[in-house]
């Protein structure tokens, strides 16, 4: 049975693919980081389609998405906030 599923993110894929760039081998790096020789690959194939295009892929703009949707909920809840906090300042204001 295996273990849990590790995920790793863009910045480590990088830089496990820019180690072999430049000049290890994949196997070596995989065994230094702990993951499977085919993941360097894999990851490297990402990569090279991702910078030849000059596209970002459907995932890193869906994670964006999410992202930009978190921030705009929050600014949306500050705002309301700070209404509320100006409307009852206001009101004390005026009855001193």
């Amino acid at each position: 049975m295996k273990g849990p599923r590790m995920v790793f993110n863009d910045e480590f894929k990088r830089a496990a693919v820019a180690k072999v760039e430049g000049g290890r081998t994949a196997m070596s790096v995989a065994s230094e980081l702990g993951v499977a020789v085919e993941l360097i690959y894999r990851w490297k194939k990402e990569i090279q389609a991702t910078s030849a295009t000059g596209q970002t892929t459907i995932k890193e703009l869906e994670a964006k998405l999410r992202q930009m949707r978190k921030r705009a909920e929050r600014a949306e809840m500050e705002s309301a906030i700070l209404k509320k906090a100006d409307w009852i300042y206001g009101n004390s204001q005026a009855k001193d």
